[in-house]
């Protein structure tokens, strides 16, 4: 849906809107895509016929913990609407290594960690090689930074909008 709303808006030449934030608390993209898409019921029934719950599937899901506030939360419902109502539009942000921090207790201590959420990759989102740029430290090209794009599905709508990292 990706490719097809990135033809369409191609066709239709308008105007981008470009939300840019430091922080996007998307949640798991499992089951915001099955819903978004409408097809709660069909992969719950696929995956009962292998003995599997979507409810479960989706808990091995890493969260892209990237932020860590209300205003995160807030860019990501921003997203999701615009998708949702077909706006030609892009998130920006940053693809942290690291997402938020995991909290642990050890002997009755609360301790933060670094929440390794790229340990395995992420399956949902398309690398750009295309879509590169240089960074610059003391006017010297350090290292490029490469995009990565990740789908946004609006529900109820074809339309799908990436959140680029």
């Amino acid at each position: 849906r990706l490719n097809l709303t990135f033809e369409a808006q191609r066709q239709a030449n308008p105007k981008y809107a470009y939300y840019l934030s430091m922080e996007f608390l998307m949640g798991r993209t499992l089951l915001n895509a099955v819903e978004n898409l409408e097809l709660s019921e069909a992969c719950k029934q696929a995956l009962r016929t292998f003995g599997y719950e979507l409810e479960d599937l989706q808990q091995e899901e890493t969260d892209a913990a990237l932020g860590n506030g209300g205003l995160g939360r807030l860019a990501a419902c921003f997203l999701d609407s615009m998708a949702t109502l077909d706006l030609p539009c892009y998130g920006y942000g940053l693809r942290y290594t690291y997402g938020m921090f995991k909290q642990v207790i050890e002997d009755g201590q609360q301790h933060e960690c670094p929440d390794y959420w790229l340990t395995n990759g992420n399956p949902w989102e398309v690398e750009r090689l295309d879509v590169s740029y240089p960074i610059r430290f003391y006017g010297e090209v350090s290292c490029r930074a490469v995009a990565y794009d990740n789908p946004v599905p609006g529900w109820g709508t074809t339309n799908t909008i990436p959140l680029r990292l």
